[in-house]
């Protein structure tokens, strides 16, 4: 990118930024009545659930698992893309105590369906759902338990959490014997312009199309197809999907264990992306992992404020104090 597209690309950041803020106060008007309307009426089975596709990440699956039954997510619905690793092995309990479901989902290319599938068929299951990778943890900064955070958000249609990145700590070999959010602190100093979204599951919304960066979802007022995009934390809706302005203070954030270690990355790479062949393509080059790796300049331990507990729970430990 040279000088001159990068001033383009500034420019049109703040052309679409402005248009985003003079249409957010059309949308806050429409709010106060489509969030009232859009409500859950009903008890759903799951408060918040997690749907992922995986491939052979049968050594990371108990953790990331672990993680998100601390952080007090109800549900996760998991689909299996060509694995040939030993994931059966590692999720059984998790199948057998009614935390997972499992879905086989061959073929390639085909996490978008996956994710289309999953909202589909259990939406009417859980009141939140969100769309994430093994290498992402959300992690709220202040609230200890998800669903305290989500609840203030009730009726809106989605809501987008933004990626905070992660690199690999200088290390070139992945150390087994420690977690992955223990090892890899090393992060930006800001958050990522791209992040994922929890979708509320109301009737009222129908999304025009399953995409974990992005949903616009149609909403009927008075008859009227109305688009309506997902909001911020700040309740701010966001009408693009990428135009690179993450807020400048945040109360959550996504963990993005971007490559972990630089071994891990190579692995991974090697192993394709389950998106598209263009995402893989991009990825195997240098300059897109130094890209990002360059700019982790900052000790980020937010997640740490769950660490003894997943730990506890990771290596089953007696987690009673002495009376």
């Amino acid at each position: 990118m040279n000088h001159y597209t990068i001033i383009r690309h500034i420019k049109n950041v703040r052309i679409l930024s402005l248009i985003e803020s003079i249409a957010n106060i059309l949308y806050w008007f429409l709010s106060l009545y489509m969030v009232s309307h859009a409500k859950q009426r009903e008890s759903k089975k799951y408060y918040i659930s997690v749907c992922a596709i995986f491939k052979n990440e049968a050594r990371f699956l108990k953790e990331w698992l672990m993680y998100y039954q601390v952080i007090g997510v109800d549900h996760v619905y998991l689909y299996n893309n060509n694995s040939d690793d030993n994931y059966q092995e590692v999720l059984q309990p998790f199948i057998e105590s009614g935390y997972v479901t499992l879905t086989q989902w061959p073929g390639a290319h085909i996490q978008m369906e996956a994710y289309a599938d999953c909202y589909n068929r259990f939406k009417a299951e859980t009141t939140w759902l969100s769309f994430l990778d093994m290498d992402e943890f959300l992690c709220p900064l202040k609230e200890y338990d998800i669903k305290d955070f989500l609840k203030r958000y009730e009726g809106y249609p989605g809501l987008m959490i933004y990626w905070q990145m992660f690199g690999t700590n200088g290390q070139l070999d992945h150390d087994w014997s420690r977690l992955v959010t223990e090892q890899y602190t090393c992060a930006w100093d800001h958050l990522d312009g791209t992040g994922k979204v929890i979708l509320y599951t109301s009737d009222k919304y129908r999304p025009r199309r399953i995409y974990h960066h992005h949903v616009v979802s149609e909403y009927k007022i008075l008859g009227i197809k109305v688009r309506v995009p997902i909001i911020t934390e700040q309740c701010r809706f966001k009408l693009f999907n990428q135009i690179y302005l993450p807020p400048k203070v945040n109360t959550i954030q996504i963990n993005h264990y971007f490559s972990k270690s630089f071994n891990l990355y190579k692995e991974k790479m090697a192993k394709g992306s389950v998106a598209s062949n263009h995402n893989e393509a991009i990825r195997k080059k240098m300059d897109f992992f130094l890209l990002h790796e360059k700019h982790n300049i900052c000790e980020n331990k937010t997640i740490f404020r769950f660490m003894t507990l997943l730990k506890l729970r990771y290596y089953n430990c007696d987690n009673t104090f002495i009376t």
